[in-house]
């Protein structure tokens, strides 16, 4: 029998199965997407496609294992299920991970989001007095935070619902653009279309460099126990339903901005695809598709620090504010957490408003700092690792 945190007819789950697989969408979705036509160039059309492929597949199979062993534990968070499975030190280990990793990929997000935004805010100022306020990146980023603060706050991912139809509207902008200039002009107004790798035996390194970006590019799995936990009759089969259309839609997507991106730029494409297009001036189309990655990023940002920030309160619970209960718990033996009922964000540190606001606030300030200190996203990827997403999403 599962073990379901609230119960399976709680009137605290009001997720549809659309709106948790937009949720599961837009966590998916996100800068990672950017660096899609690298993969396609280092491996060929084919192999990259069969490398996203299989990337899906392991997601899929991953993401089913980690739900089953929710219901069957009753844990409402990633930190629970590890917890019940290993312990109290794998709980406080899996949530230091997990808020170290989601600290990077928010700075990452800043960084992106400084850098795609500023350009063009810089262009649509008027005034001079504007202009010279907005040319400095940092202080645009500083402002689109302040914008962006009532999401930040937000304790639900379905008071997000309408993120994510935003934020996924928004990307497909730009993949539709890069796909229509990737067969109107292949590779580029400068290159000729042989440079276009259809089959291609990719070495060992190029396998090494694109496996992981595949991999990461379908990370979710710091959001999926929370996505099960609003779900309106979370059943086995309604929440694979949201698993696997949110994957195919996520797997055509990534594919089709990757080829276009390939087809765009041919063997001159960058990490980050937005450095091959042109200036806003040039291209109207670029405009629009460069405001639509930056909407899209701008809204999949609350997606990601509310994950962050549940994670350092779960760091702080599981250490410093047991309650008597779990003290005895923890004296006889942690076999009775399997017998949890309520979730663990009904405990009184994620209830406490002072809490809440105080984590989110030091959360946005050390990214702020590290987005202002860092000199490009390539550097905080770098940081960030592929060893640490792979041991998040597919070993743990």
């Amino acid at each position: 029998e599962d073990l379901l945190a609230p119960p399976f007819f709680s009137d605290n789950r009001r997720s549809s199965i659309l709106v948790a697989s937009f949720n599961l969408l837009a966590t998916i979705v996100g800068g990672g997407i950017l660096s899609l036509p690298l993969v396609f160039e280092k491996c060929g059309v084919v192999p990259a496609t069969l490398l996203l492929l299989l990337a899906a597949l392991v997601t899929n199979f991953s993401l089913q294992q980690l739900c089953l062993s929710s219901r069957r534990t009753g844990a409402s968070s990633y930190g629970e299920v590890a917890r019940t499975a290993f312990g109290d030190w794998m709980e406080y280990s899996v949530s230091c991970l997990l808020f170290i990793f989601l600290l990077f990929v928010l700075v990452a997000y800043m960084v992106l989001i400084r850098d795609i935004w500023t350009p063009v805010i810089v262009a649509v100022s008027g005034t001079t007095e504007m202009k010279l306020i907005t040319t400095n990146p940092n202080v645009v980023l500083l402002i689109l935070l302040v914008i962006l603060s009532p999401f930040l706050i937000q304790k639900s991912l379905y008071a997000l619902r309408f993120n994510c139809y935003i934020g996924f509207s928004s990307v497909c902008i730009l993949c539709l653009v890069l796909c229509y200039r990737g067969v109107t002009h292949p590779a580029g107004q400068n290159a000729g279309p042989r440079e276009i790798q259809y089959f291609k035996i990719p070495t060992v390194a190029d396998i090494l460099f694109a496996f992981p970006i595949t991999m990461l590019s379908f990370c979710c799995h710091f959001n999926i126990v929370a996505i099960q936990e609003a779900l309106v009759r979370p059943s086995r089969q309604r929440m694979s339903r949201v698993i696997d259309s949110s994957l195919t839609a996520a797997f055509a997507l990534n594919l089709l901005f990757g080829l276009g991106g390939y087809l765009y730029a041919g063997s001159d494409v960058e990490g980050n695809i937005l450095r091959n297009t042109p200036t806003m001036v040039d291209d109207w189309a670029f405009l629009v598709g460069r405001i639509g990655v930056g909407t899209t990023l701008f809204f999949a940002t609350p997606m990601v620090l509310l994950p962050c920030r549940e994670s350092l309160l779960e760091i702080i619970d599981s250490s410093w504010w047991q309650t008597p209960d779990e003290v005895e718990e923890q004296r006889i033996g942690e076999r009775t957490s399997l017998l949890r009922h309520d979730p663990i964000q009904l405990d009184r540190v994620f209830q406490n408003p002072y809490m809440h606001y105080g984590s989110t606030l030091l959360i946005v300030v050390v990214c702020y700092i590290g987005a202002v200190a860092a000199r490009g996203v390539a550097i905080v990827w770098s940081l960030c690792g592929c060893s640490m997403g792979f041991l998040i999403s597919f070993i743990l």
